[in-house]
């Protein structure tokens, strides 16, 4: 099953700075952008970067409503 992958980028304090974003569907990993994308964590995925749980809370607290 095809999963959407998110990959977090850090920075020197390890802390979450940018996520990126690779869609089942999509071409190419591109920057997570709130106004834009949304985070659904009911659908299947894959982390890299970063534990699943902060990955999941920085993408949930930059998702536009």
């Amino acid at each position: 099953m095809p999963v959407t992958h998110y990959i977090a980028e850090t920075d020197d304090r390890n802390a979450i700075a940018a996520v990126w974003v690779h869609r089942k569907d999509g071409r190419g990993p591109r920057v997570f952008h709130a106004g834009r994308d949304r985070f659904d964590p009911a659908e299947p995925a894959a982390f890299a970067g970063a534990c699943e749980l902060a990955i999941k809370r920085y993408l949930t607290d930059q998702t536009v409503s």
